[in-house]
């Protein structure tokens, strides 16, 4: 019997460290918000998508005045039928990240070390698939996708590099000018932002009297953004996309049984879900 459950440990090992990931570097407890338990729910994993006006004011008007007349161009070429109405982005944002022992995000993003990184099946992240409710009550897909950031300098070719990733797999299924949005509300500056390797799930909203839901509640009835005032959206995702936890070098072991407790409250099963401090591999 411990020959036959070492190795199905083995093999779930072997299946997990082939698996592609994809990683999130956050706080454990930020104030009195405690974000291990904001995300990892006994219903899902509750992540906080972020409207992109949130984000530096300088950056987002950089990118706009950057890329209108550059998308514009691309699409009369290419005769995409560009509508200069529908380029207005209202971009949802997740952050993810693909490095998955990045000094800058542990420093930057979980807490100078005493955080913790989520680590995300990567497959499963590109293919769950969401839907928007109307006030109606009739359901249509969300327009979603995830892709790895563009990180360019303002003497960048961008006319050249989005005609180049237009191609990728993560763009399958949508139309051109739909192709390009994406790309756009996946642009960031080079510096000093490129140490965060980000892979951005983005949730575009641009249509005019649309509801989302928030717990069964209407968040926002307008294409400016949610009236809340922390400007999010609360988007799930399903319990296997987590496959484990990583805390950080200045983490304890208070800490560590703290983040086992909790996933075992919420259902997990700690021998599918491992949670290990920083760079220790034992299981």
């Amino acid at each position: 019997m411990e020959t036959e459950l070492k190795c199905k440990v083995i093999n779930k090992k072997e299946l997990v460290d082939s698996m592609e990931k994809v990683y999130h570097y956050t706080k454990i407890r930020n104030g009195n918000i405690n974000i291990l338990e904001s995300i990892v729910r006994k219903d899902a994993l509750h992540f906080h998508s972020s409207f992109f006006r949130k984000y530096a004011q300088q950056d987002y008007q950089w990118i706009k005045k950057y890329s209108k007349d550059i998308v514009k161009s691309i699409c009369e070429e290419k005769e995409w039928g560009y509508d200069p109405d529908n380029l207005v982005l209202n971009p949802y944002f997740i952050s993810f990240c693909i490095d998955k022992d990045s000094n800058y995000m542990w420093e930057h993003y979980a807490d100078e070390g005493r955080g913790m990184k989520l680590i995300l099946d990567k497959e499963l992240l590109k293919c769950v698939a969401h839907f928007d409710p109307d006030r109606h009550g009739n359901y249509s897909t969300s327009i979603e996708t995830v892709l790895p950031c563009i990180y360019i300098n303002q003497k960048d070719d961008l006319k050249k590099v989005l005609l180049e990733k237009m191609h990728q797999p993560e763009l399958d299924g949508w139309n051109e000018f739909d192709k390009l949005k994406f790309l756009v509300s996946s642009i960031k500056q080079a510096k000093p932002y490129e140490e965060e390797q980000e892979y951005r799930h983005i949730h575009l909203h641009n249509i005019v009297g649309h509801y989302y839901y928030n717990n069964g509640d209407p968040y926002y009835v307008d294409d400016n953004g949610p009236t809340n005032k922390n400007e999010f959206i609360d988007i799930l995702f399903p319990h296997d996309m987590l496959l484990g936890i990583e805390l950080g070098p200045k983490t304890t072991n208070n800490d560590l049984d703290y983040v086992r407790q909790h996933l075992i409250k919420m259902g997990y099963d700690p021998c599918k879900k491992h949670v290990k401090h920083y760079r220790n591999n034992e299981r």
